[in-house]
C-alpha cells in the first residue's frame, strides 16, 4: 500500500510540533536549573565563635557561597575578643584550579579596618587591637564558574607591640589618631600620654595624628625597630611602623603650641620656658662656686688644730684638674693661682688638691711657717673654671645643655687670719628643650667682694656677694628669634669647723646662699608682649664629714670618709634642681657620699667617691661617681 503525500506532510507537521514542544520543555528545564544555581548563592555553613579565640572555643567560622550570577552575598559575625588574640582568615575557591571570583572582602567593622580584599585564594592574619566585642563583615561575589569559602579560625603568629607616646608643651588635652590600629585617642597628663597595643601581628601599621588647631606636630620619632624599616612622614603627621616579631616599637609624637594659637597661650609657654632656663642657671651658679678651700690655704700658720701642727698653704700643685660624673651630668673643673706657682718654684714637695678633704687632713709634717711680711707675699691672683654637661627631664620636657663659668680674682692677706678679695665671673649656658623644639642660650657676668676669716684654730668663716647682668636668646632650633636681658645678684656665707681626735676627723660645714635673677619685659617676633618675671633660689646646707686616717710605714696615707648632706631650699620655684641636674619639688632632701683619699707626701694624691642624691624625696634619685687625680709639677 502506498503512502500518500498528504499523510507524509501531516506526519512531518506533527513531528515538528513535538520537537518544538520538547525544545520548549528543555528550555524551561534549563531555566529552572539556572534559577536553581542562582538560588544556591547563599551561606552553606555558618558557625560563629561567640566568645573569641579562647582555648575552649576554637571552632572555625565558615562562610561559603556557591557559583552563580546572583551578585554579592554578605554576612557578619560578632564575638568578644581580647587584645592577646589573633584571627586567621583563609579564602579558598571551589572549582577547578586557577579560577577567580568577582570579589571577596573581610573587614573589622568595629575598628573600620580592611583585613582582606581578593579574587583568588588568599590568607591573612588579624591581631585584635584591644579588648571588647567586635563585629566582622564578610562578603563574596561569586563568578559563574566558581564559588568560594572564607574560613576564620584562631592563629598563633609572630607578634610584637606598638606604643604611641604623646608629648605636648601646651595644655593637657585629648589627641586623636587614626590608621590600621583603628581610631583612638591619647590623653596627656602633665604633658605626657601613652597608648599601647600588644600582641600585634608582624606587619606594617600606618598611623596618623589628626591635625589640631591649637598645636602643631614639631617632631616624630620611633625607637625599637631593629631593622630600620619604619618610615616617618613628619609633614603628613604619619608613620608607617615596620613591626617584626618580638619588637616593641615606641613612636613619640611631640607637639608644641601652634604659631596660630591664641597669644595668651604663646605668652604663657614662652614665660615658662624662660623660667625653666633661669631656674637651671641659678642652681648651677650656686653649685659651682669658686674653690672655698683656696681661701683657707692662703692663711699663714696652722690650718687646723694647734699652731705648729700643719704646714701653711697645703696645695702646692700650681694647676689642678678634676672630673665628675653623676647620672647624665658631667663636670670638669680646673684652677690655679700665683701663690701656688710660687710654692712649687720654692721647692715645696707636698701635693695637695682643690677639694676640702685634702685641706682638712693632717698629712703634712710638723712645721711652723712665718707670717709673710712683704706685701707681694700677701697678694695673690687666681683663676678657676668649671664646665658641665647636663641631660634631664623637667616634667615631660627632655632637656640637654652645657654650662661653663670662669672666675678670676685677686685677694690680699690683711692679717694671719683675715683675707679680703674681689672676683669677677663670666658664665655661658645653652639648653635645648626637645619636647618644645626650643633653644635658649645666654651669657652674663657678675662681680663682687669676698672675705675669709680664721675665727679659731679650728673654725673658719667666709662670705661673698656679686652683682651682674646677662644677655639671652630664645627661639626654635636653628633659628634664634628673640632676645631678652636680666639683672642678677647672689650672696653666700660658709662656716667650717675641723675637730680631730687621734686618727679621727670630724669636719662640719654649714652654708647659706641666695640668688635672684630678674628678666625684663620684651616684645617677641610675633609682637606678643612677654612679661617680666623674677626667679629666686635660697638654699641652706649642713654637711658633717667623718674620716679616719690609716698610715703605712712606707708613707702611704689612706683616708676613707663619709658625708651626709641635708639640703633645704627655703625659697625655691615650683620646680628646682639638685646640683642643677635633677627635678626636685621638695623643700628638703638629702645626699650621701662615701669615698677614699690616697696620698703620698712626695708624689701624688687620688680621691674617688660615690654618692646617692635624693634622700627623703620621691621625685628624683641620682647616683654619681667622682675621681680626682693631682700630680705635682716640680
Amino acid at each position: 500500500m502506498g503512502v500518500r503525500r498528504e499523510d507524509l506532510q501531516s506526519l512531518a507537521g506533527h513531528t515538528l510540533k513535538f520537537g518544538h514542544a520538547v525544545l520548549r520543555a528543555f528550555l524551561v528545564f534549563c531555566g529552572l536549573v539556572v534559577f536553581a544555581f542562582r538560588a544556591e548563592a547563599q551561606i552553606i555553613a555558618l558557625s560563629s565563635p561567640s566568645s573569641g579565640c579562647t582555648a575552649a572555643n576554637t571552632g572555625a567560622f565558615d562562610f561559603t557561597v556557591a557559583l552563580g550570577l546572583g551578585g554579592a552575598v554578605a554576612t557578619t559575625f560578632d564575638g568578644e575578643f581580647a587584645a592577646s588574640e589573633t584571627l586567621s582568615f583563609s579564602l579558598r575557591l571551589t572549582g577547578a584550579p586557577g579560577g577567580f571570583v568577582d570579589s571577596a572582602t573581610i573587614s573589622d567593622s568595629t575598628a573600620g579596618v580592611s583585613i582582606m580584599s581578593a579574587t583568588t585564594d588568599a590568607d591573612a592574619q588579624y591581631a585584635i587591637p584591644n579588648d571588647g566585642v567586635r563585629t566582622f563583615a564578610l562578603s563574596i561575589d561569586p563568578s559563574p564558574d566558581f564559588g568560594a569559602t572564607i574560613s576564620v579560625s584562631c592563629a598563633t603568629v609572630a607578634q610584637g607591640s606598638i606604643t604611641i607616646e604623646k608629648m605636648t608643651s601646651g595644655p593637657d588635652q585629648s589627641f586623636q589618631f587614626e590608621g590600621e590600629l583603628g581610631t583612638f585617642a591619647v590623653t596627656t597628663d602633665d604633658g605626657l600620654g601613652t597608648r599601647s597595643f600588644v600582641n600585634l601581628a608582624a606587619r606594617t601599621y600606618s598611623i596618623s595624628e589628626v591635625s589640631d588647631a591649637t598645636t602643631e606636630l614639631t617632631s616624630l620619632s620611633c625607637d625599637g625597630d631593629t631593622d630600620g624599616g619604619t618610615r616617618i612622614f613628619l609633614s603628613e603627621a604619619r608613620v608607617d611602623i615596620d613591626l617584626d616579631a618580638g619588637e616593641s616599637i615606641i613612636c613619640t609624637f611631640t607637639n608644641s603650641v601652634s604659631s596660630g594659637a591664641a597669644p595668651q597661650t604663646l605668652q604663657t609657654q614662652t614665660a615658662q620656658q624662660i623660667q625653666n632656663f633661669l631656674i637651671r642657671r641659678s642652681n648651677l651658679l650656686l653649685s659651682q662656686e669658686p674653690d672655698r678651700p683656696r681661701y683657707v690655704r692662703r692663711f699663714t700658720g696652722t690650718l687646723w688644730g694647734n699652731d705648729n701642727t700643719h704646714k701653711a698653704g697645703l696645695n702646692t700643685t700650681p694647676f689642678s684638674i678634676s672630673y665628675q660624673k653623676s647620672g647624665d651630668h658631667r663636670a670638669l673643673t680646673f684652677s690655679g693661682s700665683l701663690s701656688d706657682f710660687k710654692k712649687t718654684g720654692s721647692g715645696s714637695t707636698f701635693s695637695g688638691s682643690t677639694f676640702d678633704d685634702e685641706i682638712l687632713n693632717h698629712l703634712a709634717s710638723n712645721a711652723t711657717v712665718e707670717t709673710p711680711n712683704e706685701w707681694t707675699e700677701r697678694l695673690d691672683f687666681w683663676v678657676e673654671g668649671h664646665y658641665s654637661h647636663f641631660r634631664d627631664r623637667l616634667g615631660v620636657n627632655e632637656k640637654t645643655g652645657d654650662f661653663g663659668v670662669l672666675y678670676a680674682g685677686v685677694d690680699f692677706l690683711l692679717a694671719p687670719g683675715v683675707l679680703v678679695g674681689s672676683l669677677v665671673q663670666y658664665d655661658l649656658m645653652s639648653g635645648t628643650e626637645e619636647t618644645t623644639n626650643t633653644e635658649l642660650d645666654g651669657d652674663g657676668w657678675m662681680a663682687g667682694p669676698y672675705a675669709s676669716f680664721k675665727l679659731q684654730s679650728n673654725l673658719y668663716f667666709d662670705l661673698r656677694a656679686a652683682w651682674g647682668r646677662s644677655d639671652n636668646d630664645i627661639g626654635t632650633l636653628g633659628s634664634i628669634a628673640d632676645s631678652f636681658e636680666t639683672t642678677r645678684w647672689l650672696a653666700g656665707a660658709n662656716l667650717t669647723g675641723n675637730f680631730q681626735h687621734r686618727n679621727w676627723r670630724i669636719t662640719p660645714n654649714a652654708s647659706i646662699a641666695y640668688t635672684e635673677e630678674h628678666q625684663f619685659t620684651y616684645l617677641n617676633g610675633l609682637n606678643i608682649l612677654i612679661p617680666e618675671q623674677t626667679v629666686s633660689l635660697g638654699r641652706a646646707t649642713f654637711e658633717p664629714e667623718i674620716s679616719y686616717l690609716f698610715k703605712s710605714e712606707s708613707g702611704l696615707h689612706i683616708e676613707p670618709h663619709i658625708i651626709l648632706s641635708g639640703i633645704w631650699d627655703f625659697d625655691a620655684p615650683d620646680s628646682t634642681f639638685a646640683n642643677g641636674i635633677t627635678l626636685a619639688s621638695d623643700d628638703f632632701y638629702g645626699r650621701l657620699e662615701g669615698g677614699v683619699l690616697v696620698s703620698n707626701l712626695s708624689l701624688m694624691s687620688i680621691r674617688a667617691t660615690g654618692s646617692y642624691d635624693g634622700i627623703g624625696t620621691s621625685d628624683f634619685e641620682t647616683y654619681g661617681a667622682q675621681l680626682w687625680i693631682n700630680l705635682p709639677l716640680n
